[in-house]
């Protein structure tokens, strides 16, 4: 367990035993907590002991012994317990820490420390066994590059540890240090989408770092970027108040961040457009006592989130600086004042209730939804990749992982061009896809182009095809002229490899359609209700024209196969007929009446 000291440590004293068993035993979500801010004292020491040749502090090398300097140094201030001036000492205290993290297996070591410190049960001093911390936890860490691994290899190692634990309980929020550069905090993006299109349990970004640098302006397609690709987006936010510092709060609530770090000095302005659009805010209450960004818990912002019943998470931030715990900040607000806030248990439950419930938990992002396959792979829904342009980083990590998914067997062939003024085809028959991207900015491809030679900046993804191979007829190739994609499909496509497919229906309904090879044209009608378009089954070419339904308000276009699907009965038969193509498109938004 961690040392608890301070304010929570004083909270904590006054609480009865029923009353830590109360906190101890509720089901809290921990969404604050910096990776390198959290580890256990003890780890860092035995790696300090272990430590030794040359390593990288600040991008320059220096000896050994000018490091051990350092890092004995810092372990001390952090085993004496920390005391700051203001927000700016804090971040001087982990060159000691970044030291001794910066290569994959102490990285993978002080992740599996910090995990098992929130997430599994701890003995106590009187050696009772007392329940894990939190029953869910979201670990953030800014990536960092070393002599000995890159920023995706800081990253994989630690998600290495994370995903020993199930989905429901850990996850990786990747952040960007407000010190960084544009082209640094586009890198860290990159890899977070790119990792995430993988399979990989990453949640979201975090912008961390001290307030006082960078220009956020600069970071906000970075921001946008990330929302885009329904990732989650939680911000440092007005953390400081100072006449030298220029506010850049309204900037960063531009971004449309769907949670809040800290939150502290806000405009009336502000915090009324913040709880309009129910922006989560992350509490940690012994960071903001001991930072001194707030004087005590009587004058504490909490009050003002706690009156208007708006969704807060408490949270450590860094339990190895602040020596807390996620039970000692809960502490805080059941301890009556002036060591604490004062709460009933039943408003403390409904805090933490409001902690889980603003999770960014893996299966429920809800741009592009996620659920595990039967061979225990995770698959995502085409849509995140809409609106990319050939090459981008998004739609290149979901090619990649598709591929990933086919047999090593199965020969990798080059995607096919279909080029036409108005329209661009790129199909990947060996992963069951077809993209279809519109030109842009007055582009007009010619026939016969060549990946190399599109304009990709002026070519957006307009809608993915996936095809379910094994069910359709076979069939004559298409005309240039039509393209017809259940009849190209037999001719060319496999079957689109990461089924199935979690669908969500529209509304915010929380409901998932899951989509197998074996889906029936019933199932889909039972599920989304009637289409808004509807056709086929009968044409000029003796009904060969299988039939079709959409669902814009889903974003959703079935083609269906087999003999069921055609002809004049097509219709009446059509229930028992099995998808052939699905294409996935930018749901159409509906007015509520």
């Amino acid at each position: 367990m961690s040392t608890i000291t301070g304010p929570a440590a004083e909270a904590l004293a006054s609480l009865t035993k029923e009353q830590i068993t109360f906190i101890r035993t509720l089901p809290k979500a921990e969404l604050h907590a910096h990776l390198n801010g959290s580890i256990p004292l003890p780890t860092l020491q035995q790696l300090a002991s272990d430590h030794h040749a040359q390593i990288f502090i600040n991008g320059s090398q220096t000896t050994a012994s000018t490091v051990s300097n350092v890092i004995q140094e810092g372990l001390e201030i952090l085993r004496k317990g920390v005391e700051l001036a203001q927000i700016g000492d804090f971040f001087g205290l982990f060159p000691a820490i970044y030291a001794l993290t910066s290569n994959p297996s102490a990285l993978r070591q002080v992740t599996s420390d910090v995990l098992h410190s929130f997430l599994e049960p701890q003995k106590s001093d009187d050696g009772t066994i007392q329940p894990p911390e939190c029953a869910y936890l979201e670990l953030r860490t800014t990536p960092r590059s070393s002599s000995q691994m890159t920023r995706r290899e800081y990253l994989e190692a630690v998600l290495d540890e994370v995903e020993r634990y199930q989905e429901e309980k850990a996850a990786l929020i990747v952040s960007v240090d407000r010190r960084m550069s544009v082209a640094d905090a586009e890198e860290c993006m990159n890899l977070a989408i790119s990792l995430r299109n993988a399979g990989r349990r990453i949640v979201g970004v975090d912008l961390c770092g001290s307030p006082d640098v960078g220009n956020m302006i600069d970071f906000l397609p970075v921001f946008k970027e990330v929302r885009s690709h329904g990732l989650g987006l939680t911000l440092h936010i007005a953390e400081i108040m100072s006449a030298d510092v220029t506010p850049d709060t309204d900037i960063l609530l531009s971004a449309e961040p769907s949670r809040l770090g800290h939150a502290t000095f806000l405009t009336i302005q502000q915090v009324q457009m913040i709880l309009k659009n129910k922006i989560p805010i992350e509490i940690c209450l012994t960071s903001n006592l001991l930072c001194k960004t707030v004087t005590n818990l009587s004058d504490h912002h909490i009050h003002s989130y706690l009156q208007a019943k708006h969704p807060i998470a408490i949270c450590t931030d860094d339990v190895l600086v602040f020596q807390t715990s996620l039970t000692a900040e809960y502490a805080l607000l059941l301890a009556q004042p002036p060591l604490g806030i004062g709460l009933s248990e039943s408003q403390i439950k409904e805090i933490a209730e409001s902690g889980m419930r603003s999770r960014f938990r893996f299966a429920d992002l809800k741009t592009t939804r996620v659920t595990d396959a039967p061979q225990g792979g995770p698959v995502t829904l085409p849509i995140h990749v809409l609106g990319r342009n050939p090459g981008s980083s998004a739609l290149d990590g979901y090619l990649g992982y598709l591929a990933s998914l086919k047999s090593s067997s199965s020969p990798s062939k080059p995607p096919e061009i279909q080029c036409y003024c108005n329209a661009v085809y790129i199909n990947h028959h060996s992963v069951g896809i077809s993209l279809l991207f519109t030109p842009v900015n007055g582009y007009k491809p010619v026939p016969r182009t060549t990946l190399a030679q599109l304009q990709r900046n002026n070519l957006i993804l307009e809608s993915v095809d996936v095809y379910n191979v094994p069910s359709l007829a076979s069939d004559a190739p298409p005309t240039p002229l039509e393209h017809n994609k259940t009849k190209l499909a037999n001719a060319q496509y496999s079957t689109y490899p990461a089924l199935p497919i979690m669908i969500p229906r529209s509304g915010g309904d929380d409901a998932l359609f899951e989509l197998l090879p074996g889906t029936t044209g019933k199932d889909f009608v039972s599920f989304f209700g009637e289409p808004s378009r509807k056709g086929g089954g009968s044409g000029p070419t003796g009904g060969s024209i299988g039939i079709w339904c959409e669902w814009k308000s889903v974003g959703l276009m079935v083609e269906f196969g087999g003999d069921e699907a055609k002809g004049s009965q097509a219709w009446e038969r059509g229930k028992d007929a099995k998808w052939a193509i699905i294409t996935f498109f930018k749901p159409e938004e509906t007015i509520p009446v």
